[in-house]
């Protein structure tokens, strides 16, 4: 050891450092030893760590280095040690752990193609950030040793020291950086050395690096060492270090040692010096610590150690006192009750020695030596005395192995009550199977000659010919995948509930066409109370149902709300998808202002939770639809008179029976409204007293058919037959009850029996009566995980046969009666509940007619919101009850005329468009003075008509900040239609002249009217004080439908949000939208309206509030200045005109000219014999301004470019 200052100076005031202890890790048997990477003090107990490059820790115990524990943790060299609290972090190149300080490991992450190199902790304490040459940095959690998440990093972070809300960060570059802790965004940056970084540190305020420097192109170590405020992220100072340092080392300043602002200087010759930040000039005895390169150090945080190792394995501890400890309040790890330690004279904190136990939890089991030995083993088994290893158990199934969750190491998962392990048949292993897929490995599901499937038994022999065909590769179902479905085995991933994943521009970017790639529109989640979108699709594929809506939603209905206009605009959408994602936010607002809804519990929960029943919320939403339907279908409407009259009320509901009852005990009702005839299920049900046997009896026509079953003593059914013996037992059953009798004018125990009665009707709807996921395994008659095929695809029922009611599966009348009918599989709506997770529905609909081939199984689709794929049959009619709760069944009878998919063409009534209507007080008060109703003459196919929409906020952005900044949109603000107008396009007197401004009463809280943007102000939608034209929603929506149906073409700019937030649904044939036309493919920007109408029309829009009839009309004439520039040829140059100059005014026009301008020629606006707009009583040339460049045109003007309410050309 030298203590020479290279200086040739020394200084009594700084502390003096002498070598305590030195050693070689004698634990290796290898000759040559292994090179240490790393060695840093334990913050909380008196250890020491170290790491090797073999990937080995190693931890000892006081200044004397006493070995404590000694473990494997990584296959390569360790990069980064640092202790915390709850156990050691290592860091490897493409792996990170935690171990304990006895060596258990607690979790391991491996990352196979990173290049990782540091970490420290973040904001959360209890979350670790990982660095390294990748692109991205790891978020890992401490508890679960689970990546949390990928953070995208501005450059290569190979050190890191973490700091007081900020992290600071060098690498290879030779840059420091300051990093948020949170988001590890850059803050603020230097550059410290101008080739690589070899080291950073920090202490207090300040910190310090080395490194080299870039000269003659080739990379120079740098003698100093440099000092940087943290605060002003500005350099302080440098300290000459002629030795050249490579490694730095600070520590955090405490009560015991005065020496807080000292830093730990290290060269590769194997030298150190401890320097004072605030004294730089000062420089301390620089000691030689080692002759080899040193590899790491460290600083305790007393300031009273030093640790050192090199490249040849050896460790030391330094000292500055004569009894150094590690930590300023001594504290030591967990020791063994007896174990080979020095005595208590070597370190007199460490107690005497007990008696060993072998089983004491706290002693490492390295900590013992094995004993000599000089005989044979117990171990060590003659040949005689072995023998081969038994038959190893059967493999655990698949699907409790994905339900299982690991406590401490030990798995729980629940029992699925099949057979007894040890009643597991025994089969010798099969050397090779036929069919062997890739690899030599067997197909899944691949059949044994002795019916099992997979060495289990094969429960699938019922329907594994007629999928025997299908092959990997073909169609969209593979064997395998419907071998696992039918074994029970797993929940398809395409189950699971989806969400939309929102960005700044709400629901605009998600890719909805990922999630459905059929013909078929799905339905959105992200409105409240979209629980129903099944029970809607269902609806939706029913013919005569939806023929009936759409019938209904353009005939003049004036009641609102009216959920049978909202379905039929619904499945007019839906009819003309193709595809295209949908939502029903028009029929659920009006769903939720019926106050029966509220009453039945209908609302879905704000935060449901695993033991929400959507299977009782969706039969309840049925049987409430139907009668809700039937209702209005047949109940006379109140109206207020032609003009501008009040909205009308309709009248109260009916009450909440899903039965229309009769006072006669006929068969059947004998008028019946058009849902009676398609679901009305006549029944008749007689009471029969106990006391005195008098019989009273009634009919009703139910909309459903609800199944009854009978349990055993066990809680389960002996139903056999799957979903026909249940219905079998429904159509006639027979039990006691309590009911009114009128003879005794009491209530007695009553013999109640209750018979369905021909005809049967055309659609019939089943009720399965489940409302819990325990129900699946006792009334279906299912084991956990067994799946069963329970829905037959075809039934014959009879009420009136040989053996009175009666169902059985098949089309086979024959012996049945009169009333039989053969009744198909429509659709079956499903509660969807892996484990213990939030449930969903989902609906398995055939999407063809089902009746028209009988044999048919395809066609099939699941419909899960906006994901919509096709599924095999078998994966409908056969049910895991572990995960799957069929709620509602739907059956058509087969002998009904088959229905064409789309509705049959209708005679909409048009008269809606040729009469104004007013709910408000004061309403048309304060209209457009040019504003008129259209006549039936200009309704033709082709019409051109402009468009445009204005908005208010009915609900706010609801975002998330999570711990590292990011917000998160969790639901995009909602907004509602406040007015929508529309003018005339066709060329004519009445070219540009409104036919439709209508301002929207509203029935929900506005949280922002948006009059920067939509130009409402507060009362404008008020009934009581508003002086516009205010219409239901209903009414303007019909309007708009009515206009879309007689083929009119809709221009407006950026119409896509404005049609999604109406939740209307235009065939792109139907629509110009002039924000598409005005933009150059390959770029991203698209013009706004008013920087188009200033380059192109010389005029300045919505310099106040915004008006819908101004962006309409300016709409409208923008698209016939294209078509004129079409006509000329120059549309593709002006274009990339108007693109230089929306980036030299950075898109936005300049202000307009003062009033008295030369440019500013007011001019009068008339039309000429021919219907053309003309100024001052002539045509106008079409010499426009573009931002400045004349373009200049010796055609006639386009009418549209003129007939503004304000001056639209300069010559």
């Amino acid at each position: 050891m030298s203590l020479s200052d290279p200086q040739g100076q020394t200084d009594t005031d700084q502390a003096h450092w002498s070598l305590y202890t030195s050693l070689y890790d004698s634990s290796y048997t290898a000759p040559i030893p292994v090179p240490l990477t790393q060695v840093a003090f334990d913050p909380d107990v008196e250890l020491v760590w170290t790491a090797d490059e073999k990937g080995r820790i190693a931890s000892y115990l006081g200044p004397e280095l006493i070995r404590y524990s000694a473990f494997r943790a990584h296959a390569s060299s360790v990069r980064h040690l640092q202790p915390l609290r709850s156990g050691v972090l290592s860091i490897a190149a493409d792996s990170v752990r935690l171990t304990n300080r006895r060596g258990l490991a607690q979790w391991t992450v491996s990352e196979p193609f990173g290049e990782l190199y540091t970490g420290c902790v973040a904001a959360n304490k209890d979350e670790v950030v990982v660095t390294g040459l990748q692109r991205d940095a790891l978020l890992l959690s401490m508890a679960r040793g689970t990546i949390i998440r990928r953070t995208p990093c501005d450059g290569q972070i190979t050190m890191m020291h973490r700091g007081d809300g900020y992290i600071l960060g060098g690498g290879p570059s030779g840059h420091l950086s300051l990093r948020d802790i949170r988001t590890l965004k850059v803050e603020k940056t230097l550059q410290a050395h101008t080739g690589s970084m070899s080291d950073i540190t920090m202490t207090g305020y300040t910190m310090a690096t080395c490194g080299f420097s870039m000269e003659h192109g080739s990379l120079q170590p740098e003698p100093v060492v440099k000092l940087f405020d943290v605060r002003t992220f500005q350099p302080i100072s440098h300290i000459p270090f002629p030795a050249i340092p490579t490694l730095l080392r600070g520590r955090s300043a405490s009560p015991s040692y005065t020496g807080g602002d000292d830093i730990m200087v290290g060269t590769q010759t194997g030298g150190f010096q401890v320097l004072n930040v605030k004294e730089p000039t000062k420089m301390p005895s620089f000691y030689q610590s080692i002759s080899s390169s040193l590899a790491s150090m460290d600083l305790s945080s007393s300031g009273e150690l030093i640790a050192l190792v090199d490249s040849t394995g050896m460790l030391q501890s330094w000292s500055s006192t004569e009894d150094p400890q590690a930590n300023a309040l001594l504290s030591l790890p967990p020791l063994p009750t007896d174990s080979f330690i020095p005595p208590a004279s070597v370190h007199p904190h460490i107690p005497d020695p007990v008696p060993f136990h072998a089983d004491d939890a706290q002693i490492p089991l390295n900590a013992h030596g094995v004993p000599d030995y000089d005989e044979p083993l117990l171990s060590a088994l003659h040949p005689q005395l072995t023998c081969e290893p038994s038959r190893p158990a059967d493999p655990i199934d698949p699907h409790i192995l994905s339900s299982m969750r690991k406590v401490d190491f030990i798995g729980y998962a629940q029992n699925p009550l099949g057979p007894r392990r040890l009643r597991q048949p025994l089969r010798a292993p099969t050397p090779s199977l036929s069919g062997s897929g890739r690899d030599g490995a067997p197909e899944t599901g691949a059949s044994l000659k002795d019916g099992t499937v997979d060495g289990r038994p094969d429960s699938r022999n019922s329907i594994t010919s007629s999928s025997s065909s299908s092959s990997r590769g073909k169609g969209p179902f593979s064997k395998g995948h419907l071998a696992q479905f039918l074994q029970g085995t797993t929940m398809p991933k395409y189950y699971k509930i989806f969400e939309i994943k929102y960005s700044r521009f709400g629901v605009e970017d998600f890719d909805f066409g990922f999630y459905n790639q059929t013909r078929f529109g799905g339905l959105e989640t992200h409105i409240a109370h979209s629980y129903c979108n099944a029970l809607l699709q269902s609806l939706f594929f029913l013919p005569a149902l939806r023929a009936l809506l759409v019938r209904h939603s353009g005939s003049a209905c004036s009641r609102d709300p009216c959920l049978s206009c909202e379905l039929g605009f619904l499945f007019s959408m839906l009819q003309d998808s193709g595809g295209r994602n949908c939502h029903a936010s028009n029929f659920l607002r009006a769903f939720s202002a019926i106050p029966q809804v509220s009453a039945l519990g209908l609302f879905e929960p704000e935060i449901p939770d695993a033991s929400t029943s959507y299977a009782a919320l969706v039969q309840s939403l049925n049987r409430f639809l139907l009668e809700q339907i039937h209702f209005e279908l047949t109940t006379p409407q109140t109206t207020s008179g032609k003009g501008s009259g009040k909205r009308s009320s309709p009248p109260a509901s009916s009450s909440s029976s899903t039965a229309t009852t009769t006072p006669s005990s006929q068969s059947s009702v004998s008028r019946q409204s058009d849902i009676q005839g398609l679901f009305g299920i006549s029944t008749d049900q007689t009471s029969r007293c106990g006391m005195c046997k008098h019989e009273s009896s009634r009919s009703s026509l139910p909309f459903s058919l609800d199944l009854s079953y009978t349990y055993d003593n066990l809680g389960s059914t002996k139903l056999t037959n799957g979903l026909v013996e249940a219905l079998h037992a429904a159509l006639s059953r027979e039990g006691p009850g309590k009911a009114w009798c009128g003879q005794c004018k009491a209530y007695r125990a009553t013999v109640q029996q209750r018979s369905v009665l021909a005809p049967l009707p055309p659609y019939l709807v089943i009720n399965t009566t489940a409302v819990q996921k325990a129900d699946g395994t006792g009334w279906m008659g299912l084991k956990r995980g067994q799946s069963l095929p329970w829905l037959p695809t075809h039934m014959a029922l009879t009420v009136d046969g040989p053996n009175g009611a009666e169902a059985k599966p098949g089309v086979d009348l024959e012996g049945m009666g009169p009333s039989a009918k053969v009744y198909a599989l429509q659709s079956c709506i499903s509660q969807i509940q892996p484990l213990e997770e939030i449930p969903h529905l989902v609906s398995h609909i055939h999407t063809s007619d089902p009746t028209a081939r009988p044999e048919a199984t395809d066609n099939w689709h699941l419909f899960n919101d906006f994901l919509v794929r096709p599924i095999p049959q078998e994966e409908v009619t056969s049910i895991d009850a572990s995960w799957r709760l069929p709620a509602l069944v739907f059956y058509v009878e087969r002998a009904r005329k088959a229905q064409s998919r789309r509705s049959p063409p209708t005679s909409p009534d048009l008269s809606v468009l040729y009469k104004e209507y007013s709910v408000a007080n004061k309403g048309g008060q304060k209209k457009v003075g040019d504003m008129q109703p259209l006549t039936p003459e200009e309704v033709q196919p082709g019409m051109l008509v402009a468009i445009d929409a204005e908005f208010i906020a009915l609900s706010q952005e609801e975002t998330e900040v999570r711990r590292d900044g990011a917000v998160i949109i969790q639901r995009p603000q909602r907004q509602g239609l406040a007015r929508v107008s529309v003018v005339r396009g066709e060329l004519g007197p009445r070219y540009s002249v409104p036919l439709m401004d209508d301002y929207i009463v509203t029935t929900e809280p506005v949280v922002d009217y948006l009059t920067e943007f939509s130009g409402i102000q507060e009362g404008d939608l008020d009934p009581a004080v508003s002086t516009r034209t205010l219409v239901p929603l209903k009414y303007a929506y019909k309007k708009l439908r009515l206009l879309l149906d007689a083929g009119c073409v809709f221009i407006g700019h950026g119409l896509r949000k404005d049609f999604r937030i109406i939740n209307i649904l235009v065939p792109p044939s139907q629509v110009i939208d002039t924000v598409d036309i005005f933009h150059i493919k390959d770029r991203q920007r698209k013009i706004s309206l008013r920087f188009l109408a200033w380059c192109l029309l010389d005029q300045h829009i919505q310099t106040g509030n915004h008006d819908s009839i101004e962006d309409a009309r300016t709409a409208l004439a923008i698209y016939h200045k294209y078509l004129e520039l079409e006509a000329e040829g120059t549309f593709e140059q002006i274009l990339e005109d108007i693109y230089v100059q929306g980036w030299k005014y950075n898109w936005k026009p300049p202000a307009p000219p003062t009033e008295g301008s030369s440019t500013d020629t007011a001019t009068t606006t008339t039309t000429d014999q021919a219907g053309m707009p003309t100024q001052g009583g002539a045509t106008i040339s079409s010499s426009v301004s573009l931002g400045g460049l004349p373009i200049t045109s010796s055609t006639t003007s386009s009418p549209a470019v003129t007939r503004l309410s304000t001056p639209s050309l300069t010559e």
